[in-house]
């Protein structure tokens, strides 16, 4: 679990500047080097930040982010369903967007205190 953690936070932190996509949620699996299996690595990211309440999952509109009229645990069957018709890794944009919570933010904040509130 920590390398979930380490990408968790690391997405957060990310999520303190910006909306955040699936494609982003890769890179930075991908550059954390925990896991060969990308994909399955990225799957349990998104999975905690999603099912912990840490993010939400919705689109990015004309009107800005959009959070999905879902249960998390639909939000995730919906990512998994996409990402599978997909057939390879996202791209900028595809699928998701991710969104964070206020709860995400004070995770963001606490893990990397030297972030400006």
């Amino acid at each position: 679990m920590i390398g979930v953690d380490l990408c968790v936070d690391e997405v957060l932190a990310r999520g303190l500047a910006d909306w955040v996509d699936v494609s982003e949620v890769v890179w930075v699996v991908t550059k954390s080097r925990l896991s060969a299996n990308v994909k399955a690595l990225a799957v349990q990211v998104v999975t905690e930040l999603v099912s912990a309440g840490l993010m939400c999952a919705g689109d990015l509109t004309e009107h800005g982010f959009v959070a999905w009229d879902l249960s998390p645990t639909a939000a995730l069957h919906r990512i998994h369903t996409e990402w599978e018709a997909l057939g390879r890794r996202p791209e900028l944009s595809e699928i998701c967007w991710f969104s964070n919570t206020e709860e995400g933010d004070q995770r963001a904040h606490s893990a990397n205190p030297h972030l400006k509130q």
